[in-house]
């Protein structure tokens, strides 16, 4: 499973990993860490990007719908709280069409991930921007 899988990446030295998905029709920018809720608070080096919906419905609509409108800012502030406190995402955003540009560099050993509206505008405070360590 998950701890097998980041395990073995570490074990490995396997470096310069960024986990891209979908299909939580949210997206969400996270440090990969060991354990996210229980110390030690360990991280893997490893990004978690989560992109979406493209087309269903946006997450925050589903959580509205079933527990009430009040309780998406209440997550999406435990999403974006640091660790312990929440998940310590620099990105979190539950109710918006999205995609997810992913531009390589070979030459500069740079990744440059950004999260966009159905309009093509940026929905993080900032893209993510990782440079390859050797």
């Amino acid at each position: 499973g998950r701890m097998e899988i980041l395990t073995f990446l570490r074990a490995g030295k396997i470096r310069n990993v960024v986990w891209l998905s979908s299909d939580t029709h949210a997206t969400l920018v996270n440090d990969v860490g060991i354990g996210t809720f229980t110390p030690p608070f360990e991280g893997t080096g490893m990004k978690e990007v989560v992109g979406g919906p493209i087309a269903a419905t946006p997450f925050a609509q589903s959580v509205a719908a079933v527990a009430g409108p009040a309780v998406v800012p209440a997550l999406v502030a435990f999403l974006t709280a640091p660790v312990p406190l929440g998940v310590g995402m620099s990105c979190a955003v539950l109710g918006r069409y999205a995609y997810v540009k992913v531009d390589v560099d070979g030459g500069a050993r740079r990744l440059t991930i950004t999260p966009k509206d159905a309009a093509g505008h940026p929905v993080c405070p900032a893209p993510l921007v990782l440079t390859a360590v050797p």
